[in-house]
């Protein structure tokens, strides 16, 4: 029985919208705005480690990699979210 609440999966292709109000779709936007501020500060200081070469561009290759991967999904929200707000 342990485990068992986990066994169900969604159907493939099966989206699930929440309501979502006003208010909170604009702290929503807003908390997002702050994770592409810091997640671009980070790649900067990350950049500025490899051009002062304090750190090798290996060391942080994949560390960069996820840091533009989460910038480019939170980029991707941001839109989505004003797309929504804007139809209403």
């Amino acid at each position: 029985m342990v485990g068992s609440c986990f066994d169900v999966e969604p159907q493939s292709g099966q989206t699930t919208e929440l309501p979502v109000e006003p208010d909170q779709m604009l702290i929503s936007s807003q908390k997002m705005g702050i994770v592409e501020e810091e997640a671009d500060e980070s790649l900067y200081w990350m950049e500025l480690l490899i051009e002062a070469e304090i750190v090798k561009s290996v060391e942080l290759e994949s560390l960069m990699k996820e840091a533009d991967e989460i910038l480019a999904m939170t980029v991707s929200s941001i839109k989505t979210a004003r797309k929504r707000k804007s139809r209403k």
